[in-house]
């Protein structure tokens, strides 16, 4: 009984390593932007008001899913 429980947990430790390091798919269509792996974030081409670049980066005041 306890081989098996060691075998699942090292199959799923295993397994989250692999999807994390699969990396991130960004599709662009015209009328929305999609991130993400599995569980995609959908962004509507509407609701960007504007895209701009800078050389700073944000200052981080806590830490966010990881």
């Amino acid at each position: 009984m306890v081989a098996w429980i060691i075998l699942l947990a090292m199959t799923s430790a295993l397994l989250l390593g692999i999807v994390l390091l699969l990396p991130s798919r960004i599709s662009i269509t015209p009328d929305s932007i999609k991130i993400g792996k599995w569980l995609s974030i959908e962004i509507p081409l509407r609701n960007i008001e504007a895209v701009s670049i800078n050389d700073q980066y944000p200052k981080t005041i806590r830490r966010a899913h990881g």
